[in-house]
């Protein structure tokens, strides 16, 4: 996740986001299954007030001009967003008590995924960690309550990707067109997922330049398609989208200090890609 300097550290310990098993690989999702849609613009998310418990089925879309990503934080009884956002402007990453669970991850404009993610009842806001969104602007609250009245399941994936301390390791190959992503956390570290496509003529280097200094040098390509960190890392998101032939590269951003307490030094900004947790692929 990309906090802000003074924000990049997170939590060592934490319960579980969804205690449910792994789900099965299923053959499609069920034919009653009608995904909800989250929409980013530069001014905050529209998704709807209450999701149901288990797996859920989404499409996020970014409608704005900026990058975006959608982590979906759940808080603690008695916490409300403006709590949580006020602990943040703190200095506090992860406010005590409050678990993340997954969603969306950065997104440039115009970009569109479809995903899976479960989730428990609860009480939840959305986020963006990028530059200071978080706390200029506004977060969304919705609830997660019931089942549903026809049990999402899980799409058949074309690849898994493994997240493990510290390396990102693919079953396959990821092709051009649509592809589905199954991310799966090996630990022991929370780990995350996001995906570039270079630009012609730009690097790796580049990539790590834009998450050092995300407000003001240019993103070195397009991004989309990749999965926030959990807290339960039992659980199993699938993230699908369209390829386009080219140079693509897997980072994780998640900070090697993990901690509920202020950022305030240097060692704040080392990341799990700088322990080696990035990997650069070739969709033909």
């Amino acid at each position: 996740m990309r906090k802000p300097i003074l924000l990049v550290l997170a939590i060592a310990a934490g319960l579980a986001c969804s205690k449910s098993s792994t789900p099965q690989r299923g053959t499609g999702t069920a034919p009653t299954d009608t995904p909800f849609t989250i929409v980013a613009t530069d001014s905050g998310f529209t998704l709807p007030d209450t999701l149901h418990a288990g797996l859920n089925h989404l499409v996020y879309e970014n409608h704005g001009r900026e990058i975006h990503e959608c982590m979906f934080i759940k808080l603690p009884d008695g916490m409300s967003a403006v709590d949580y956002v006020a602990q943040v402007k703190a200095g506090i990453a992860f406010p005590e008590g409050a678990r993340d669970c997954a969603g969306p991850g950065l997104a440039s404009p115009g970009e569109r995924v479809e995903m899976w993610v479960p989730l428990e009842e609860g009480s939840y806001i959305t986020g963006c960690w990028i530059a200071n969104h978080m706390t200029q602007r506004r977060p969304a609250a919705f609830v997660v309550h019931g089942a549903a009245r026809s049990p999402v399941s899980p799409p058949r994936e074309d690849v898994t990707v493994r997240m493990l301390d510290f390396q990102f390791v693919l079953s396959g190959p990821i092709k051009r067109g649509e592809q589905t992503l199954r991310y799966e956390t090996v630990g022991p570290s929370m780990h995350e997922a996001d995906i570039v496509r270079l630009a012609d003529g730009r690097t790796v280097d580049d990539v790590r330049k834009w998450f050092r200094d995300q407000e003001r040098d240019p993103l070195p390509g397009t991004i989309a398609s990749g999965c926030m960190d959990s807290h339960d890392l039992k659980s199993v998101s699938w993230v699908r989208r369209t390829f386009e032939p080219g140079r693509y590269v897997l980072w994780c951003d998640m900070p090697m200090i993990q901690s509920a307490e202020k950022a305030d030094s240097n060692a704040a900004r080392v990341t799990h890609a700088d322990a080696g947790m990035f990997k650069e692929v070739t969709v033909d």
